[in-house]
């Protein structure tokens, strides 16, 4: 096989080797990949495709595999959509055979470095090559031509709550990779959220959800936040404080509030009874999961 990038796998490396005549065959015997990595599919895209097909016929067979007595999409579904939406009866095809780990593979290698690709749609992708085809980060790195750090920072996306990673999925363009990486400097999980949903609804830059996380990790690791000593002294000590009752406010579910002292600043908790004495138990012992 001929090399591309970190592995010789590709879908022109595959026709080279095998039998690449064009075939037409019944659309109905057609089916989606279960290993697309795209999840998102633009109606008006494939509008505009069905009528670029219909103007100036398919320039480009989609390719297949035989999957039993159907044959199962290697690369081309929105073609393939396409050519749905126009009512065609058949399509022209060109079958390769090919493993199910190769199928796997080439599916997602053939539509990972898209540019529209969604971070979620990367990112399952990626989780896909390294756990289900045992790649090494090194190996899916060559593949992307990207680097090991940055394959390193999408798969981290995995470690945030199904709530935030729901919203990833849901608002692509609101939660990017710069947003994600705040995110996971904050150790709570429910703090994530709350945040993550703030980013949503509030549509934040990633510099106003950097001031939020410095400020919470203030609370979080008793540290100030970045470059707060570089203000003026007065001015920083009243924001500050202002800023953690807020914070305060907002994420302990409680009575509280927060005082300067000689050395920095003291959360108070108020703690009335019981009720209230387990209620912040529970609190703590989520805070460290």
């Amino acid at each position: 096989m001929k090399k591309r990038r970190g592995l010789g796998l590709s879908l022109e490396n595959m026709m080279d080797m095998k039998n690449t005549d064009v075939r037409n065959i019944p659309i109905n015997d057609i089916h989606p990949s279960p290993y697309q990595p795209r999840q998102i599919f633009s109606e008006e895209e494939i509008q505009a495709l069905s009528e670029s097909i219909k103007k100036h016929g398919l320039l480009q067979p989609i390719v297949v595999r035989r999957k039993g007595d159907k044959f199962e999409i290697i690369a081309g579904e929105r073609r393939y959509r396409a050519l749905k939406l126009l009512g065609k009866k058949t399509i022209p095809v060109i079958v390769i055979n090919v493993s199910d780990k190769e199928a796997m593979a080439l599916a997602i290698i053939e539509n990972i470095d898209r540019k529209d690709l969604t971070l979620w749609e990367l990112a399952i992708s990626i989780k896909k090559l390294k756990e289900d085809m045992g790649l090494t980060l090194d190996e899916i790195s060559g593949i992307l031509g990207k680097s090991k750090s940055h394959i390193s920072n999408i798969l981290r996306i995995f470690q945030l709550p199904d709530t935030v990673l729901q919203l990833v999925k849901k608002y692509p363009h609101k939660l990017t990779l710069s947003h994600i990486k705040l995110l996971l400097e904050i150790k709570q999980p429910q703090w994530q959220i709350t945040l993550a949903e703030k980013v949503v609804a509030e549509d934040m830059s990633t510099r106003q959800l950097e001031e939020e996380v410095n400020t919470l990790k203030y609370i979080q690791d008793g540290k100030l936040p970045e470059g707060s000593e570089k203000r003026e002294k007065s001015v920083k000590k009243d924001e500050t404080v202002d800023r953690l009752r807020k914070l305060a406010k907002k994420y302990i579910p409680m009575k509280s509030t927060v005082r300067r002292v000689k050395n920095g600043y003291k959360l108070i908790i108020n703690i009335d009874d019981e009720e209230t004495a387990e209620k912040l138990i529970d609190y703590l012992k989520n805070w460290t999961k």
